[in-house]
């Protein structure tokens, strides 16, 4: 369903938008009158090549959640630019920095936990889960989230667009309480949020983990110029689930949201370890469209490991998707999703693995996966992603979120159009010296900020 309030729309005009774009046709007539000045000084370097060179400055910027900070890379080779931070999330005994005594500073916090973002007219938007608590009248008080606007530029704050809290310390009920993807779509944003805020109960920590009574998500959608907020979508009563959406993408006037259960919500599985969904939503009409793939959870390799054990085994091996968030289409048309393993550690006689889903982009049937450790790991190794994207060359990046000590934080290159689904570390993890802690979220300079393709 969606809720307008039509006071409150007040998008980017069309005039804004139009100045904007003449600004970077501009830009790129610069470019070309550089490239051939290049061209004839050089004489052997055509003016294409000279062009392409020029262009090459495009920037992969990456969520970096154990250094509270958007990391930047080149785009071609790869090197480690530095990164976008601002003042430490976490004071003492785990208080939120960004409060004093009860009262938001809007001008000390830096993107905490980078678990969405979209780059947009000069700007780095960054949907920030802030996962800290501060303390008012000696009560714990869980933080919402925030939507941060950034100059791609120099890195600098623009403007808090969406705070948690007004100035004087009282909570905005509007702003995204535990956001995760974020796009731009015709003069709006989109932000999945995970969990509904409950003024009513504001100590609950509803941030995907220990969820308990925590109230339906929602897709939030935003005027990026005052950050208001003026609409919302959730699926109808035919869902017949709690909706707690994660990862967003849009194609064809579809939104596209992986969903996710969360612990206590499911007798049948207390901790919200199995299955999950696809839902769609017609951004024509603000309305639910239906359940493109639903998993139940129940296909997994067996307890203990069995070497004879296949997918096919399963009679449906879509019910392999666990816990979904990143979500993708990739050039081929499938659809890419991230999945977290199901049971225990392998240690402990578990023998699942996390992985990637791809699903057929048109009927939403199983197509394949890519094990981000191995099949049927038993070696005690474990590697997950929650967020993925496809780059230059029609390369799929995943940054590995955490792991094993060896793998986490590094930043992979996957071939999908080799059926066996190679790869080659671009980022190396942090024990080898990477920059990354724990890589989340990414987009580059020439990400689509709606249905996430990489523009050439």
């Amino acid at each position: 369903m969606l809720q307008i309030d039509d006071k409150k729309q007040g998008c980017w005009t069309a005039e804004y938008v139009n100045n904007y774009e003449r600004r970077m046709s501009m830009r790129k007539l610069k470019y070309l009158f550089l490239a051939s000045l290049m061209a004839l000084t050089l004489g052997t370097v055509s003016a294409d090549d000279a062009l392409s060179k020029l262009r090459a400055t495009d920037t992969l910027y990456i969520g970096n959640s154990g250094l509270n900070s958007v990391a930047k890379f080149n785009a071609n080779t790869n090197d480690y630019l530095g990164a976008i931070q601002g003042a430490e999330c976490y004071g003492p005994d785990g208080a939120f920095a960004g409060f004093a005594d009860g009262v938001w500073n809007a001008k000390t916090s830096g993107p905490c936990q980078a678990f969405g973002m979209f780059i947009k007219a000069g700007s780095l938007f960054v949907a920030n889960g802030n996962n800290g608590v501060y303390l008012e009248n000696s009560n714990q008080v869980n933080v919402s989230g925030d939507v941060m606007q950034f100059l791609v530029g120099n890195g600098r704050l623009k403007k808090k667009l969406v705070s948690p809290t007004d100035r004087s310390g009282n909570i905005n009920v509007n702003a995204p309480y535990s956001p995760r993807g974020a796009l731009f779509y015709r003069g709006k944003i989109y932000v999945a949020d995970m969990a509904e805020f409950d003024p009513n109960d504001p100590t609950a920590d509803c941030d995907g983990y220990y969820a308990g009574a925590c109230k339906s998500g929602s897709i939030k959608i935003y005027n990026p110029g005052n950050g208001r907020l003026i609409g919302k979508m959730a699926p109808d009563s035919t869902f017949g689930h709690v909706f707690h959406p994660r990862g967003i993408v849009i194609k064809n006037g579809l939104l596209y949201a992986a969903v996710r259960k969360l612990p206590g919500e499911d007798s049948a599985d207390p901790n919200g370890r199995s299955g999950g969904w696809v839902l769609r939503f017609d951004l024509a009409t603000g309305k639910f469209k239906d359940v493109f793939i639903s998993s139940d959870g129940s296909c997994h390799p067996p307890t203990p490991a069995d070497a004879n054990w296949t997918r096919s085994d399963c009679a449906d091996p879509s019910d392999q998707l666990d816990r979904p968030e990143g979500i993708v289409f990739g050039p081929d048309g499938n659809i890419y999703i991230t999945s977290f393993r199901y049971d225990v550690e392998p240690s402990d006689g578990g023998n699942d693995n996390d992985k990637i889903m791809i699903f057929d982009g048109v009927t939403g049937a199983y197509a394949d996966q890519i094990d981000l450790a191995g099949p049927q790991n038993t070696s005690g190794q474990r590697a997950f992603a929650q967020a993925l994207l496809f780059g230059p060359k029609g390369r799929l990046i995943v940054p590995i979120t955490s792991g094993t000590e060896d793998v986490g934080g590094e930043v992979r290159s996957y071939d999908v159009g080799n059926s066996s689904y190679p790869y080659h570390v671009i980022i190396p993890a942090y024990a080898s010296g990477g920059p990354l802690i724990g890589g989340w979220n990414l987009t580059y300079g020439k990400t689509d900020p709606a249905t996430l393709e990489y523009t050439k």
